[in-house]
């Protein structure tokens, strides 16, 4: 059996962080990397990266009455 090697060398995760601050898209630092979108977001939380705020508004529109 072969063994997958380890993708987070320092030099991989230096770039994730440096994409990461550029505020590029978790798919588009995977593309960039070579790995998957949830490798990235896997990652990032093991890392403690700063989570974005969500583009979907958490604010209650009010309803007409």
């Amino acid at each position: 059996m072969t063994e997958k090697p380890n993708v987070w060398n320092d030099d991989r995760l230096e770039e994730l962080k440096k994409l990461w601050s550029e505020g590029l898209s978790i798919s588009q630092i995977g593309e960039a990397l070579g790995v998957s979108r949830n490798a990235i977001a896997g990652k990032a939380h093991r890392m403690g990266l700063p989570k974005w705020p969500s583009p979907i508004s958490r604010s209650k529109v009010e309803k007409p009455k």
